[in-house]
């Protein structure tokens, strides 16, 4: 009996068990991850069907981790999918209460969506410890249009209608291409990336915090240009022309192929850009010690010409896996050609007007040549540089020639009675010459972060030679002027070495990023004067260089950084030159060979946050500058109706604002931007009785709608108040806007755009008003705006692309006016 009753008990018992599995839950588990990069995927929908029940969904979390729920036992479909990947499903049997599918790696696909095919945003960028790196090879709208404009796709990036750079608010960047200093682009970055088809770049880093690594002089932010290349045997062609009514047209040619362990870059392109009676009115007033006012009016019609040659080669030998060699050749061919004719009255109390009539012609060739060699060792594990050593030359030509002939009236111009006539001539012929010789060796801590070092020197030679002749009209013929009589002291060379070592520190524990490092600078200048000795003179100085940049990652797609960082801007050849360039009877300018450094110190706090629709970046910045190199005016002390133009170390500036990026994407066929920063830049001088606050802002909408039958269409719309470059000068706001339609042919390798720009205005308007107590200056320039045009894009080739990166660890950005070519 008793062993009955211990049976029923055990029989009932079991039977409570099996009728309470019924109610648990048995557990689904696993991680989705992306095939290619191995990175967690979240946000992906899993269905779970079983086989014989209703079907219930879930979604992975920020890590790609899914955990489903499910009462039921036995045979379940799995299946995965997310926009922007291939679908994928598997069968598995639940039979426990945990069952772990492991990792499900999910393919990248491209979507097609109306016609066009678009890959979801939320691929495309990439928050990393330094910023963010924006894919733009497999972002195929921007494919068709060249960098600049392809730019505007980019986190953090706005390019203006003027062709205007900004990251994150602020115009201090450096360009850098394949991780190296790209000159020629930093010096003419508008002229440079429009000549770059963006169908040859892979990715764009946007790097907001740097380390001790970079140069002193490297400010703000970098962007960094990496090239694509090809993996397999093949080439790659991309040709591009295009014009305005303006009349504005270019055209360029980019070519790309690998050999066995050979990648090759080969472009060239062409642009001019033309403005035909552009109207110039000036109105001068000038106050003598008893306030009494004399005034200067112009009123000008000029015709200028401004044509670029850019010509890019980079060459790149694999030795091994983890060795490469690499060359490159850039060099920017910059003319400017202007000319025309002005009518000018200077009236003074008590004595009358003064008539003249000018004729004016300018012809200017400036540009930078550039080539680096490169040696290169990487990790093998990760495949990134363990050691690099390389040496960089650059030549910056400058040569400049005006000339203007002034007839002076007896009364006015109309009673064509000329009293006399002059005719003069300034020309200069100099440049600048830089040698760079740079290493740079990682030293991996495993997990306690990694130690760089490295060192750099750069040496600079620079020279100028100006002429100045007037016409002798007996003789009929040009004769030099007198140099005793011409500030004679242009005649300059200098000559300049910079060495410098840096130490930096940085520890990533994933969500927390933490670098600082220290540079060390010390810089040995020599100026020397041909004529005139006594105005030699050697300067040394050491710079320490500090920089902290830290970052918190909420997850995948957000991140809170905190930056400081110090810099030393060195003034150029050009600024120091003091040959006097005369504008006109009354406005002359030269630069100051007696210019130092300027010291600047930026603290910078930014938020990102990213999702499948929408981008977000804030942030606020402080910069401080001391000894801020600056033009400002001045009347001369032996002829008070000329006003000298020059530079000068003016005192502090110091700059306080705030930005904002949206990006926003409800479905892949429709994007808005709104890019906007505000700021109060405050500029403060002894010397010159000034402390002035400017308010500063720059806004920028632009839409874009992708259509069926590869049709795109997009407009924009900015409205800007910039800082001054000068002392007691302030400028007007200016609005500008554009619209834009794109037609694709040939399965997407033939594009072409249709633009019109500022099509309710012939002219912008600008305006430059400068008061102080000596004299008002006011300078209006009607500049034609109006246009509309036409572009075209074709790309063909063969072959697998890859990246073929320009390398750009050898970079100088010190001096004011940037060196090599970008």
């Amino acid at each position: 009996m008793r062993k009955f009753r211990f049976i029923t008990a055990l029989i009932a018992f079991n039977m409570a068990m099996i009728m309470q599995a019924t109610d648990i839950d048995n557990t689904i588990i696993g991680y989705v991850v992306d095939s290619s990069s191995n990175e967690p995927l979240p946000f992906v929908t899993v269905k779970i069907a079983p086989e014989n029940g209703k079907s219930m969904f879930f979604a992975s979390d920020e890590n790609g981790k899914f955990t489903a729920n499910t009462k039921t036992q036995g045979k379940h479909l799995v299946a995965f999918s997310c926009l922007g990947y291939e679908a994928d499903s598997l069968w598995t049997s639940v039979s426990k209460q945990i069952t772990n599918l492991g990792t499900i790696k999910l393919k990248p696909r491209a979507k097609e969506l109306q016609g066009i095919e678009i890959v979801e945003r939320r691929k495309l960028i990439k928050l990393t410890s330094s910023g963010i790196e924006y894919d733009l090879a497999n972002d195929l709208k921007a494919k068709s249009d060249n960098l600049l404009d392809a730019l505007n796709y980019v986190p953090l990036v706005n390019v203006d209608g003027k062709g205007d750079i900004q990251v994150g608010g602020s115009s201090s960047y450096t360009i850098y291409l394949n991780g190296k200093p790209y000159r020629i682009a930093q010096q003419n970055p508008k002229d440079v990336l429009q000549s770059i088809p963006a169908s040859t770049i892979s990715k764009i880093e946007v790097i907001t915090n740097l380390d001790a690594g970079y140069d002193g002089d490297s400010r703000g932010a970098v962007i960094n240009i990496i090239t694509a290349k090809k993996t397999l045997d093949g080439y790659y062609v991309s040709l591009n022309a295009g014009g305005e009514t303006q009349p504005k047209a270019s055209a360029g040619i980019s070519f790309l192929m690998t050999k066995n362990k050979v990648n090759a870059s080969i472009g060239y392109n062409y642009s001019v850009d033309s403005h035909y009676d552009q109207p110039v009115d000036t109105k001068h007033t000038i106050f003598d010690k008893d306030g009494i006012a004399s005034e200067q009016t112009l009123e000008s019609i000029g015709d200028g010409t401004w044509k670029n040659h850019t010509i890019r080669t980079l060459f790149e030998f694999n030795i091994d896996s983890v060795q490469s060699l690499y060359i490159d050749a850039h060099a920017l061919l910059k003319g400017t050609q202007n000319s025309g004719m002005a009518t000018e009255i200077y009236s003074v109390p008590a004595s009358g007007s003064l008539h003249s009539y000018y004729v004016f012609n300018n012809d200017f060739w400036q540009g930078s040549a550039e080539s680096n060699i490169i040696y290169r060792k990487l990790f093998k594990q990760n495949k990134k540089d363990l050691f690099t050593i390389g040496y960089r030359f650059t030549y910056n030509p400058d040569k400049r020639e005006t000339e203007q002939e002034r007839h002076i009236y007896n009364g006015v111009p109309e009673d064509n009675i000329i009293e006399f006539s002059e005719k003069d001539r300034y020309v200069t012929d100099g440049g600048l010459y830089e040698h760079t010789l740079q290493s740079d060796y990682v030293i991996p801590l495993k997990k306690a972060g990694t130690i760089c070092i490295g060192a750099k020197d750069i040496l600079r030679h620079g020279n100028t030679h100006p002429k100045y002749s007037i016409w002798d009209y007996t003789a009929d013929k040009w004769t030099d002027n007198d140099p005793a009589i011409i500030d004679s002291h242009g005649n300059m060379k200098q000559l300049q070495n910079i060495g410098s070592a840096y130490l930096n520190y940085s520890l990533s524990t994933g969500k927390f990023n933490i670098s600082a490092g220290l540079r060390g600078e010390h810089t040995h200048n020599k100026i020397s004067f041909k004529e005139v000795s006594q105005y030699d003179f050697t300067r040394n100085i050491f710079d320490i260089i500090p920089r902290v940049n830290v970052s918190f990652m909420t997850g995948k797609s957000a991140q809170f950084s905190l930056s400081y960082s110090s810099t030393v801007v060195r003034p150029s050849i050009w600024e120091m030159n003091p040959f006097r360039n005369k504008m006109n009877a009354y406005y002359v300018s030269f630069g100051n060979p007696n210019l130092v450094s300027e010291r600047n110190h930026d603290i910078n706090l930014n938020f990102m946050s990213f999702s499948n629709k929408l981008f977000l970046s804030a942030g606020m910045k402080f910069n401080h500058t001391n000894n801020a190199i600056m033009r400002f005016s001045v009347m001369d002390e032996v002829n008070p109706s000329i006003t000298n133009l020059t530079y000068g170390n003016i005192g502090e500036r110091t700059n306080v604002g705030a930005n904002i990026y949206v990006n926003y994407r409800p479905i892949n066929a429709l994007s808005f931007t709104l890019y906007g920063d505000m700021g109060n830049c405050n500029i403060k001088s002894r010397q010159l009785e000034t402390d002035n606050n400017y308010l500063t802002y720059n806004f920028n909408f632009r839409g874009e709608v992708t259509m069926k039958h590869n049709w795109c269409a997009g407009m924009s719309v900015g409205h800007y108040k910039s800082a001054p470059t000068q002392v007691h000068t302030t400028v007007n706001s200016l609005t500008m806007y554009s619209l834009y339609v794109k037609k694709y042919f040939l399965k997407r390798k033939l594009c072409v755009t249709l633009t019109a720009n500022d099509f309710f205005d012939k002219y912008m308007k600008s305006t430059r008003t400068t008061i102080n107590k000596d004299f008002h200056f006011v300078q209006n320039n009607y500049i034609t705006s109006r246009s509309f045009g036409v572009a075209l894009s074709y790309n063909f080739g063969s072959g697998e692309k890859t990246k073929l990166k320009r390398n750009n660890n050898i970079t100088n950005d010190d001096l004011k006016t940037k060196t090599g070519v970008k």
